[in-house]
C-alpha cells in the first residue's frame, strides 16, 4: 500500500505531458511525427508504459492472497476504485479528438483502466456485504463521474477548451487517486 501511494501510473504521464507540451515549442518543421525530433518521446514513452504497466500490476500479490482467504480482510477497495476513475479519464485525455499525440498515454491508461475494472470486481466479490454496498456504490458513481465529464467534453467543448476540461479533470482526480489510501484512516 505504501509502495502505491507514492508510486503511480500517474508520474509516466504526467512525464509524457510534459515531455509532449516541450515539443510543442519547437520550430514548426520539426514536430512532423516522422522526424527523429519526437523519438526521446516515443522512447519516454515507451519506458512509462512499461514501468506504469508494473505498477498496475502490483496489487496483483494483494488480490492472490483475498481470492486464497476469500476474504478482503481489512483492505479498502477505494484506492482500486479511485485508480479505476483516474485511468478512464487519463485514457479519455489522449484520444485524438481530445488532444493530438498522446496515443501512448491512452493505451496505458486504457490497460490500467482494464486491469482496475478487474480488481474492483474481484473486491467486489469476496467483500462482506456492507462494504460491498460501499464500494458497489462508489463504482457506479466513478463511473458516473466518467460518463458526464466524457459526455460534456464530446457534446459541449470543442479544441482546447476540451483539452483543458479533460486535462483539468484528470489532473483533480488523479490527486484524489492519491489521497485515496488515506481513506483507511477514516473509521467505518
Amino acid at each position: 500500500l505504501l509502495l502505491r501511494s507514492f508510486s503511480s501510473p500517474s508520474l509516466p504521464f504526467l512525464l509524457i505531458l510534459c515531455f509532449n507540451s516541450r515539443r510543442n515549442h519547437l520550430p514548426r518543421s520539426t514536430r512532423n511525427p516522422a522526424t527523429m525530433n519526437n523519438t526521446p518521446h516515443f522512447v519516454f514513452g515507451i519506458l512509462g508504459n512499461a514501468f506504469a504497466l508494473f505498477l498496475f500490476l502490483a496489487p496483483t500479490i494483494t488480490f492472490k492472497r483475498i481470492i486464497k482467504n476469500r476474504t478482503t480482510e481489512e483492505f479498502s477497495g477505494v484506492p482500486y476504485v479511485m485508480t479505476l476513475l483516474n485511468c478512464l479519464l487519463s485514457a479519455w485525455y489522449g484520444l485524438p479528438f481530445v488532444s493530438k499525440g498522446n496515443l501512448l498515454v491512452t493505451t496505458i491508461n486504457g490497460t490500467g483502466a482494464a486491469i482496475e475494472i478487474v480488481y474492483v470486481l474481484l473486491f467486489l466479490v469476496f467483500a462482506p456485504k456492507k462494504v460491498k454496498a460501499k464500494i458497489g456504490s462508489l463504482f457506479a458513481a466513478v463511473l458516473s463521474v466518467f460518463a458526464v465529464i466524457a459526455l460534456v467534453s464530446l457534446f459541449a467543448l470543442h479544441g482546447n477548451t476540451r483539452k483543458l476540461f479533460c486535462g483539468t479533470a484528470a489532473t483533480v482526480f488523479s490527486i484524489i487517486m492519491y489521497a485515496s489510501p488515506l481513506s483507511i484512516m477514516v473509521s467505518s
